[in-house]
């Protein structure tokens, strides 16, 4: 049976909250602390509420520290006593009777399966920068961060905001108890927890949201209190749409002829001005943008961020360029007098061809480049053959067969020296394919 965690038993009205771990009687008390903590305070000398708050606050405690020593509860309840759970209003304990709570307290749901009460935050300062207290040297708020749910809404949509917290300077059990205000664009919000409210953009562009966090533990020691910036949100304005961003090769940059690709942005449309182009991955200016490969087999596909004058900020990816070199084939047909003697090569997936001849005699109508692929019994075969970047032939096979003479010709009325370049193939259904020439 695992250990029984009692977060709080309010004196008045006997009404048992807890934090639970594992199976058991829920209520069952430690005889070490929890049975005499009611004794450690003189009732008749506090007012009720008082009384009753000092009591579940030692309770709480107690058993937060049980916890902590438990291996399974440490465990199962490691966000919970790291403080980083997401506070929610959970359900009324179900009871013969109804008991009210304190005013000055809130329920909190640290786990799906717990309940405890904290008391409630009163501060309502205004938004302004808090310097660290000097009686301690943690009063900083370290790495922790502040990130939305949704980084990119429309204006007029909502997101919420998590604090996440630097366990180094919050430990594990500061967090849950810390206070914390969040503002946005200036106006404080509805929630004090580690997570915000649903808040409404009503404008584009990039909002200023903020947390204030602040923790005071009950020994005076510590008091860390900070202001962590939520960056990461844009709201958008008016939309961006029908933005094409081409390449000005087709598929495939020659490094052999200098490697230059230039990639242009064109059909966009919006009710407010376009007036930004943001490259990535590729020196741009404005709707155009340039890279030179130096590298074979590199690809690229830049992303260039459209923005107008309503603040909207939209992504458009643009096609990719793969680098070859048919100065360094990968793959190699090499003759003379007769294609036939150009022999045989195995591909493959992703590797390109070229065909480098002289004929000394009959010249044939055409060049072809055919294939074949031995099936593996498993995966139906499929194939591709591009030139210069263009598809010239698509086939499949069969699984038990595989196929015979997939190609296409890449070489029209052919003259006595052939050089050709860029002959690429992708497939599926085997490790390699066998290619030779044909007409």
């Amino acid at each position: 049976m695992k250990k029984k965690i009692i977060a709080g038993i309010l004196s008045v009205g006997g009404v048992a909250t807890f934090l639970a771990c594992g199976e058991g009687n829920i209520n069952e008390m430690d005889p070490a602390t929890d049975g005499i903590v009611s004794m450690q305070y003189d009732k008749s000398k506090l007012e009720p509420e008082e009384f009753e708050q000092k009591v579940k606050d030692n309770l709480i405690d107690s058993a937060k520290a049980r916890c902590a020593n438990d291996p399974v509860c440490s465990q199962e309840h490691s966000d919970y006593l790291a403080g980083i759970e997401n506070p929610t209003t959970p359900e009324e304990p179900t009871s013969s009777a109804s008991t009210p709570r304190s005013s000055n307290s809130v329920p909190v749901t640290p786990a799906s399966s717990t309940t405890i009460v904290r008391p409630a935050s009163s501060s309502s300062s205004a938004p302004i920068e808090i310097v660290p207290s000097s009686t301690t040297s943690t009063g900083e708020l370290g790495s922790t961060t502040c990130e939305p749910v949704k980084g990119v809404i429309n204006k007029g949509e909502s997101t919420s905001f998590k604090v996440t917290p630097d366990r180094n300077v919050f430990g594990m059990q500061g967090f849950m108890n810390a206070s914390v205000e969040w503002y946005f664009n200036g106006q404080l919000g509805s929630s004090f927890g580690k997570s915000s409210e649903e808040y409404t953009f009503t404008e584009s562009g990039t909002p200023d949201v903020y947390a204030i966090v602040s923790y005071k533990d009950k020994s005076g020691m510590v008091d860390i209190s900070g202001k962590v910036t939520c960056g990461g949100l844009q709201v958008n304005g008016d939309p961006i749409t029908g933005c094409t961003c081409t390449a000005d090769v087709k598929n495939e940059a020659d490094i052999a002829n200098g490697g230059v690709v230039n990639w242009s942005v064109s059909g966009c449309v919006s009710a407010s001005e376009i007036n930004s182009y943001e490259w990535t991955g590729v020196a741009g200016s404005g709707e155009t943008a340039t890279h030179t490969f130096t590298t074979k087999g590199d690809s690229l596909a830049p992303t260039v961020i459209i923005g107008n004058t309503d603040n909207t900020k939209q992504p458009f990816k643009c096609t990719e360029i793969k680098a070859v070199d048919s100065n360094s084939p990968d793959f190699l047909f090499k003759f003379e007098g007769d294609m036939n003697n150009a022999g045989t090569l195995e591909v493959t997936s992703g590797g390109c061809m070229s065909i480098r001849g002289t004929f000394t005699g009959w010249t044939p109508p055409s060049i072809k480049v055919l294939c074949d692929m031995q099936g593996n019994n498993t995966t139906v075969p499929s194939f591709q053959m591009t030139y210069g970047g263009e598809i010239i032939h698509q086939g499949t096979g069969l699984a038990s067969w595989g196929f015979s003479n997939e190609g296409a010709v890449v070489v029209d009325s052919p003259s006595s020296t052939v050089s050709v370049d860029n002959i690429c193939v992708t497939f599926i259904g085997a490790e390699i394919v066998k290619c030779k020439l044909g007409m």
